[in-house]
Order: C-alpha cells, then sequence, then structure tokens
C-alpha cells in the first residue's frame, strides 16, 4: 500500500521578470499595490524561466524525497508540458492514478519590486482523474487534499468521506476559503490535519486572532487533530494536543516564494508520517520552505534525504504559547 497519495494540480509554470513598479491605490476603506502596464504598450521582459509546479506535483516531490511511496491522483495534460511534468514524477517513482487529459495546467508568475501576481489557467486540473465508483480501489495510509477546483473538488470530498482508515491532511487556497467555512465542511470533518496561510484561517472564521483562530478551526476537524496557520516570512503557529506552538522563520535571501506553503505542507507532513516529534516536524516543514523561496521554481530548493537530518540538527526555538 501506497504512504501517501496527493491530490490536487499540475502546471507549467513561467516566470516573467520585468522592471515594473507596483502602483498602491487608496480608497476610503483601504489600499492596495497593482502591477501597473500601460495599455497599448510593449513591455521588455528581463528573464524568463519555466519550471513545474502545481499543489499536487509539488507536495508528491517532498514526499518521494522523504522516501515515501507516493501517488499522485490528478490530471497530466495532453501536450508537450505535460510531457515533462510526467516524466519528472517518473523520475522520482511516484505512481500516477489520474489521466492524460485536457491541458496542461498554465501559470505567469509576474515578479514586481517584493511580491508577486499570478495568472492560472486551470485546465484539466478541472476535470475528474478517476470516476468517483472507482475511488474505493485507490488506497493510501495517508491523503494530501492540495487545493482543487472544479470536477476535481468533488473526487476531494469522495476521498474524505469514504476512506475513514486514512488521515486526511488538507491544504486548501484561498479559492476554495473564500466560499466559506460551510463549502469545504464535508472535507474539513473528515480532516486530521488542516494547514493553511493566516488570510485563509480569517475567511473561515470571519476575525483576527492566531491563537483564537487556530482552536476555532480545531473544533472543525477530527478530534485531536492538528491546525497549522503560516504566517510568511513571520513563521508558523500549531495546534497539537491542546497546545499551540510557534516557531519564527530563519531571514534568509528570497528569489521567489511561489510554492513555499506547499514546501512547508509537505515537509511537516513527510515528518509527521515518519514519527517525528511536533518540533521536528515543524522545523522540517520550515526549512523545506526557507530553501524553496531562495530559489525560482517550487520544486527548484526542495529538500531531499537529508529533510530530517537538516530539521534535527536546527536549533531553532519551537515555544509554547
Amino acid at each position: 500500500m501506497l504512504d501517501i497519495i496527493t491530490i490536487g494540480s499540475s502546471t507549467m509554470d513561467v516566470f516573467v521578470q520585468t522592471n515594473t513598479k507596483t502602483l498602491k491605490i487608496r480608497t476610503k476603506k483601504d489600499s492596495q499595490e497593482y502591477i501597473a502596464f500601460p495599455f497599448g504598450s510593449k513591455i521588455l521582459i528581463n528573464d524568463l524561466e519555466h519550471h513545474t509546479g502545481g499543489g499536487g506535483t509539488n507536495t508528491a516531490i517532498t514526499f518521494a524525497n522523504a522516501g515515501l511511496k507516493t501517488g499522485f491522483l490528478g490530471n497530466i495534460g495532453e501536450d508537450h508540458n505535460g510531457d515533462k511534468i510526467l516524466r519528472e514524477l517518473k523520475e522520482h517513482k511516484i505512481k500516477i492514478l489520474g489521466k492524460r487529459q485536457g491541458k496542461s495546467g498554465f501559470s505567469v508568475i509576474l515578479d514586481a519590486e517584493h511580491d508577486r501576481t499570478i495568472l492560472a489557467f486551470k485546465g484539466g486540473n478541472n476535470l475528474l482523474p478517476i470516476e468517483l465508483e472507482k475511488v474505493k480501489k485507490v488506497n493510501a495510509k495517508n491523503f494530501y487534499i492540495a487545493s482543487v477546483t472544479g470536477d476535481m473538488f468533488k473526487l476531494a470530498q469522495t476521498i474524505a468521506r469514504t476512506k475513514n482508515k486514512s488521515k486526511i491532511f488538507f491544504n486548501p487556497s484561498s479559492y476554495m476559503t473564500k466560499k466559506g467555512i460551510k463549502y469545504i465542511s464535508p472535507i474539513l470533518k473528515k480532516t486530521f490535519c488542516l494547514i493553511l496561510n493566516a488570510e485563509e484561517a480569517e475567511l473561515l472564521t470571519n476575525h483576527k486572532g492566531i491563537k483564537d483562530n487556530l482552536k476555532e478551526l480545531a473544533k472543525k476537524i477530527v478530534l485531536e487533530g492538528i491546525v497549522i496557520i503560516t504566517q510568511s516570512s513571520k513563521g508558523v503557529y500549531v495546534y497539537y494536543n491542546n497546545k499551540i506552538y510557534s516557531a519564527e522563520a530563519k531571514k534568509v535571501k528570497v528569489k521567489e516564494t511561489t510554492g513555499a506553503g506547499d514546501a512547508f505542507a509537505s515537509g511537516f507532513v513527510s515528518a509527521f508520517i515518519h514519527k517525528k516529534t511536533i518540533q521536528t516536524c515543524i522545523k522540517a516543514g520550515l526549512n523545506n520552505a526557507e530553501s524553496t523561496i531562495q530559489h525560482l521554481g517550487a520544486k527548484q530548493g526542495l529538500l531531499k534525504k537529508d529533510l530530517f537530518l537538516i530539521a534535527e540538527n536546527d536549533n531553532r526555538n519551537i515555544k509554547i504559547v
């Protein structure tokens, strides 16, 4: 039996670097920054790189690197980009459980000053990779559900409803959390470990406050489960066994942040499945994310067999707050 199956997207990410500045627009209620391009103009690109991405495959790579028998349940496009994604998964000995159908998911990441904007095309990632009645034949000790849209959400619901002997790790995106807690409740109530960022947590609870949100969300998932709220460069908070743990992120030279959330989640989950202490799990997630953001591309900096060794030698302080 497989150790873990990831359910999520596969994409080709194109990183576009320009000299474009951000423009801040203020309203009576708040202010927002925008990437601004003059209408009708031609913008020169300084650099352009292609890398595979997608929450389903990003996490699958870390799980495989960590020595877990890994499967990917999702779609791979019937095109050149899909060929590259498929080769990469096979190189990591990841079992392909979905289909090749539709166009590959495609993202354009526009870098501007200190942040980025992503143009995302879901393509075949919205389609069912397997008939729902065949889900009973797909088995693993653990399932990791990443951001899913379209018919893939129906698959995620079916997995959560039917795999009662498996642990469900759930990492929803803002696409899903913006629809409210009721929308994802069928998955939440079967979730053992919920991983999301501070903005996504606030969208589900409708109020601010990390500690309160951790406790409130813990009531929505499996009894004695885990809730994790990441805060980008500020670190992470983890609710586990009625305790709240916090850890700060290390200051590293950031090249690109795409995939950092996937890297943290998969690092943490890998360590947890390997029965590491909660402190080591937190450090494994942080180290994986901190390594990734020093590279361009969601998979480029992912740690490999040294994931646990680095975490166990990490002397950063994990506080109980």
